[in-house]
This record gives structure tokens, sequence and C-alpha cells, in this order.
């Protein structure tokens, strides 16, 4: 009886240790499968930020996600080349697209086929976007008013090819018609008002064609548009805000505000806080109240109703010596961004928040930035009052 005990006694000890094993197995697999899960997800992460810094043209952004993001994950180092790949691939032919339907000039899709090339991932690139290689090439393309891309096969002729002083002249060739094709677009995208447009393009033919007083005259040509437009602008904007109840939480679903997005931005200057509410016309809720600055007295930030434009993780000013981290655009120079950096982005230079402080913009604490960066959509209304 006792032996028969002692077999029981045996046995479960034993069924209890082999319990404690597959539950020790199956939480080491859980882990493991945490773990995995986890670098998967940071890896597409970082594969969809570089992508959203690359289609923004935010090359240098780009890049140095993936110098220093992610260095030691497994699906970076085993899958990054198939998806920046599959990346461009889509990106070219895109670009092919955008070109032949005239969505986008020669300019632009050239300077971003140098940066894909960057990258040394092997992939074809359709014939239109190609420069080719030879002489004759050059010439046909010249011919067929490709400049662009003759341009950059001229400029590559060595002294002592045989056709070298034929390539000099046609490379002036190319530049004036360049500059003259660049300064007519310009002047189109001034008609329509998109003057950020027309400086970014005048700004990219100097990778081109080099320095250009045509180039230059027609940048300052088009500052000065792009001033008297924004004078006027703000003289119609503030006209609205003059006639715009002081936005509170007890009045805002009675003043009829409508936002494209599900966001509304208000900024109360006296007060030194940037409200934001969700919701719809009527139906607004305030989720967000951030301490900022605003501009000086002398550097006043502009009243009036404006809409989210564009948005970046970094810009620095020269004319200041300071820059600002996650900034969103709202009207032309005017931003959302963080407390002022060093150059280095390493050091606040100034902390004041609560008062008055800044250049024009709206300052703010770094994750408040963030949380506007990261949450406001191109189109989102704003209000300055």
């Amino acid at each position: 009886m006792a032996k028969r005990a002692q077999l029981t006694f045996g046995k479960r000890g034993s069924q209890n240790n082999n319990n404690k094993l597959y539950l020790s197995i199956l939480l080491i697999i859980l882990m493991l499968g945490s773990l995995v899960f986890y670098e998967y997800y940071t890896y597409k992460i970082l594969v969809r930020d570089f992508s959203s810094s690359f289609d923004e043209n935010e090359f240098s952004s780009a890049n140095n996600i993936l110098l220093t993001d992610g260095s030691f994950n497994p699906f970076k180092v085993i899958y990054l080349k198939d998806d920046l790949s599959a990346y461009f691939s889509t990106k070219i032919t895109n670009l092919s697209i955008e070109l032949n339907d005239g969505n986008i000039n020669e300019v632009s899709a050239f300077n971003i086929i140098e940066e894909i090339k960057r990258y040394d991932i092997p992939i074809t690139i359709p014939e239109e976007l190609a420069s080719g290689n030879s002489y004759e090439s050059a010439i046909d393309l010249f011919d067929l008013g490709k400049y662009i891309q003759a341009y950059k096969i001229f400029s590559t002729v060595k002294s002592t090819d045989l056709n070298y002083a034929s390539s000099i002249e046609y490379t002036r060739e190319c530049k004036k018609n360049i500059t003259l094709n660049i300064i007519n677009e310009s002047t189109q995208l001034c008609t329509n008002k998109e003057f950020d447009k027309a400086l970014a393009l005048l700004d990219s033919v100097n990778l081109i064609v080099g320095e250009s007083t045509d180039i230059v005259s027609k940048v300052e040509e088009v500052k000065k548009y792009y001033s008297d437009s924004l004078t006027s602008n703000n003289d119609s904007a503030a006209d609205v805000s003059s006639s715009l109840a002081i936005i509170t939480t007890s009045n805002i679903n009675t003043l009829s505000l409508e936002s494209i997005t599900s966001y509304l931005i208000q900024v109360d200057i006296s007060n030194q806080k940037t409200n934001i509410f969700k919701g719809k016309l009527n139906k607004w809720n305030l989720i967000k109240s951030f301490t900022c600055s605003t501009g000086i007295d002398s550097e006043k930030t502009p009243s009036g109703v404006y809409t989210i434009k564009e948005k970046g993780s970094w810009f620095f000013s020269d004319t200041y010596n300071q820059g600002g981290k996650y900034w969103v655009q709202f009207y032309g120079d005017y931003l959302f961004h963080s407390l002022p950096y060093d150059e280095e982005k390493t050091t606040v230079v100034d902390y004041t928040l609560g008062k008055p402080a800044s250049h024009g913009c709206i300052r703010l604490a770094e994750s408040d930035s963030k949380w506007i960066y990261d949450n406001i959509s191109k189109g989102s209304k704003v209000v300055i009052q």
C-alpha cells in the first residue's frame, strides 16, 4: 500500500514537473513571439517613415532614418533591400506617369531619380527618365526638346573626345533652354498663386545648370509677388478673424465653424494657449490645450483664419540662428513648432512658454508640437485670435 502511494506521488510529481516545463516553454515561445512581432512592427514603422519623408522630398531626413533607425533590427537586414526596390520601382512608375501627364516637371523628376540612384538598388528606369550615355543619344534628346537629359550627357563628354567642342556649345544651348522653360513654368505657378512651388522649382534648377543671373532675378521677382500676396491675404484673414467671436468651449458650437478635416485649432493669443478641437460643424469637443508662445510685439503672430499646409521634422533659420522640430505650416513662413534649438538640434536656446517670445511662429513644447505634427492633417482649419 505504501509502495502504491509512493508510486502515485511520484507520478504526480513527474506530471507537475512536466507541466512546469510546458509552461516554461510556452512562456519562452510567447516572449520570443512578442519580440519578433515588436521588431517586425518597428521595421514597418521605419519603412513607412522613410517612404513618407522621401515622398515629401525630404531626402536628407529619409536617408537619416535608414542610417540611424533599427540598426540591430533583423528584419531590416533581411528585407530592407527588397522593400526599397519595391518602393523605388513604384515611385519611378508614378514619376513616369506624372511626367507624361504634365503633373511634374523634368527638373523635379530627374532630381528624384538622382536621389534614388544614391541607394544603389538595381531597378529599371524607363527610357523617358533615363539619361543614356552616348553623344548621339544626347543630340536626339536635344532635338526632342528634352534639354535636361541632353545636358546631363553633354556635360560628361571628356576634353579628349572628338565631340568635346560641339558638346560645349550644346551644353550652353541646353542651359539657355532649361532656364527659359523653368522661368516660364515659374511664371505660370505664380499666376496660380503657387509661390512656394515656383521658388522650389527655381531653386532646384541650380543643381542642374549652376548659378544663373536670370534665375536669381526671377527668384527676387517671385519673392516680391509672394510678399504682396501674403500682405493681401493677411488683410483678408484678419478681417474674417475680427468678425468672429472669441472661441470658447461654451460658444464654439454656435459659430458654424467648419474644417475639411475632423480637427480645428484655435490659438488664443491673450491666454497663450493652442486649443485643439475634434468633431465637425457645431459638434466640436476640446481634446487638447497646449501652453504656447506667440510673436513678440515687433513680430506679432498674424490673427486670422488659415488652414494647415506643409509639415516637416526640422528646419533651421540662418537669420535667427535657431531651428525647430516638428514644424507645421499654416500661413507663409508662420509655423507651429517646438522650442527653438541650436543648429546641432541638441540644445534648446530658449525655454520660454506662456508669454509672447517668438518671431511670429507659434512655439510649443516639443511633445505638443510633435502631437500636432503627427495628428493634424493638411487642410485643417486654424483660427488665431
